[in-house]
């Protein structure tokens, strides 16, 4: 007869090895709980995403890919200053899913991010468990699909992170496999991948070359030099096609001035880029997009000051031979620091730039999370992670309201961008033909793409005409204005912010007074060589000659004013004071 007020435990649930398995079945269930989550949270995103138009880089390159399937020549009739992947793997996506419509790019960031932390999981099972590789990796799916950092998505640092997580995975590790060889070449081909998409992918192939120099133990395997070829022999596989398909198309000079000289160019100048992190403002963005991925980086850096204390003990302790002292976790530290300091020191720090270093970051912390009982037993790192992981979920608050909220600010912001940009798609189609040119004023290549009518601008860096930054440009300024009077549109949309007022208020008798955007580039203004502004100025010669050359403009709501090529100049008080203004575009009167 069983007595219950016995103060023996049952010997079954006593058994260590029978709790063990209970604390194992509750951390499947949780993980297999954050893994739905995850995934929940990877479909609600790109859905939501679905309803925020092209953003100005996956505008442009969205653009230029379909200009490419079209006959266009990249560094030749677009300039752009990025390598030619991304705009290979639009046109490939727009090819095989239509132009026009930009579900397809979507759902392509989706299969991205899904194929990011897979890589991820591999790479973090090099140094930690499955459980807490997959806990990593749930968190990274979170930050990769972050409203700010994350944007709309495509974002080039996946695509390059994308292939450098491969290539660490390859040989970090791993390398005294049989396959040790075919790994570094595939390795090698990985980091050329990622440069291919982006210069900074260069990044993990430099860490590469370094560790092999300096005989990190992390990359055994073949002999150095034997490695070291088979590494930059993969890498120069993908640069030999695009070598090739360069000369073919003879845009070997546009890529280099394009991609390369720009580039360093404008990080390096004193007056454009480099300028910036002198200012305040740069470093105050700086944290608070670091405190955006601090789920990831709070304990990523718990983790540096655990693995600083194991080295500086182990130094003073065991003194072990200096030969090969970097084991695959430290390969991991160095990426993930480098990969923030590209972030942290680009003059611009865009949050995107930031995803560079979530996938190493979410490595150690599954790495930290694996080290007990060292970890457990250091009371500050445990602070550090905890609070890190505490402040990281605290600021992803703003980005759940986004999705779970449709009135939000932000989603309402985004709502109506959406509907600007369809009433400029209306505007661009109706009052043009397919065959047509039509020039956004200010550029917007994402309504070119939605409406499918080219611009005579072609340049990515169009937007920053209108954005003060008119010194970034090259070709200059006044080079692109002749390049349009020798490639004019065939109508101008000018969406540019523009109103009437009467000089005295209230008084209708008063003269009225236009009133355009202070930085001169409102088509609507009078040429002026003395402008204030330096873009005033060099738009003045555009301006003159579009009077001699546009006109039947016709102002459509409170939106925007078409102008048509080959029509008779209108006075700007002829259509934009009340009792003339057109509430469509009317009529199209076509171009000679």
């Amino acid at each position: 007869m069983m007595d219950g007020g016995s103060s023996k435990g049952h010997p079954v649930l006593d058994d260590p090895r029978y709790r063990s398995a209970r604390r194992g079945e509750t951390w499947a269930v949780f993980l297999a709980i954050l893994l739905a989550f995850a995934l929940f949270h990877l479909v609600i995103s790109r859905l939501i995403w679905s309803e925020i138009p092209l953003q100005t880089d996956t505008g442009i390159w969205a653009y230029f890919a379909a200009r490419m399937l079209e006959g266009a020549t990249l560094y030749l009739d677009l300039w752009e200053s990025k390598p030619p992947g991304i705009f290979w793997t639009f046109s490939a996506a727009e090819w095989l899913f239509g132009v026009g419509s930009d579900w397809a790019l979507v759902w392509l960031d989706a299969l991205v991010t899904v194929a990011v932390c897979g890589m991820t999981y591999l790479a973090a099972r090099r140094v930690a468990g499955a459980g807490m590789a997959l806990f990593a990796v749930c968190l990274l799916s979170v930050v990769m699909s972050h409203r700010v950092l994350a944007d709309w998505g495509d974002n080039l640092e996946k695509f390059v992170v994308f292939f450098e997580m491969t290539a660490s995975w390859l040989v970090v590790g791993s390398a005294r496999a049989r396959s040790a060889s075919l790994r570094w070449l595939f390795a090698g081909l990985c980091c050329g991948l990622a440069a291919v998409f982006k210069q900074t992918g260069i990044l993990l192939l430099v860490i590469l070359v370094a560790g092999l120099a300096f005989d990190w133990r992390a990359l055994g395997g073949p002999r150095r030099g034997r490695a070291s070829v088979l590494l930059l022999a993969g890498a120069a596989v993908p640069w030999v096609v695009v070598l090739g398909w360069l000369v073919s198309n003879g845009t070997m000079g546009g890529f280099w001035r394009q991609v390369i000289v720009h580039d360093v160019q404008r990080a390096a100048s004193p007056e454009l880029e480099r300028a910036r992190l002198l200012e305040p403002e740069h470093w105050a963005g700086v944290g608070r997009h670091l405190l955006l991925a601090g789920v990831l980086l709070g304990p990523a850096l718990a983790a540096l000051i655990l693995r600083a204390g194991e080295k500086a003990r182990s130094a003073a302790a065991a003194k072990a031979p200096r030969q090969s002292a970097l084991p695959a976790i430290d390969v991991y530290f160095v990426y993930a620091i480098l990969a923030t300091l590209v972030f942290v020191l680009a003059p611009h720090g865009y949050g995107h730039y930031l995803l560079h270093a979530a996938p190493p970051a979410a490595v150690l912390l599954a790495w930290l999370a694996s080290s007990r009982p060292s970890f457990s037993e250091r009371p500050i790192v445990c602070a550090i992670c905890l609070a890190g992981m505490l402040i990281g979920l605290w600021q992803l608050g703003d980005h759940f309201e986004f999705l779970l909220q449709p009135r939000c600010d932000a989603r309402r912001a985004y709502k109506a961008i959406r509907e600007r940009n369809d009433r400029l798609v209306d505007v661009v189609r109706d009052a043009s033909t397919r065959d047509q040119s039509v020039l956004l004023w200010p550029a917007d290549h994402a309504v070119n793409y939605y409406a499918r009518r080219r611009t005579p601008l072609e340049m990515c860096q169009a937007i920053d005409i209108f954005r003060g930054r008119v010194r970034l440009l090259d070709p200059p300024l006044d080079v692109v204005v002749q390049r349009l009077m020798e490639d004019p549109p065939d109508v101008i949309v000018d969406w540019s912010p523009v109103a009437v007022e009467r000089r005295v208020p209230g008084d209708p008798a008063s003269p009225p007074e236009l009133l355009t955007p202070a930085g001169g580039y409102s088509l609507a203004e009078d040429p002026n060589p003395n402008h204030a502004h330096v873009e005033g100025r060099l738009l003045a010669p555009l301006k003159s000659w579009l009077r001699k050359n546009y006109g039947a403009q016709s102002r459509v709501d409170d939106l925007c004013t078409v102008y048509y090529r080959g029509k008779p100049w209108r006075d700007w008080r002829e259509y934009l004071l009340p009792p003339a203004r057109a509430r469509t575009p009317g009529p199209r009167p076509r171009s000679p």
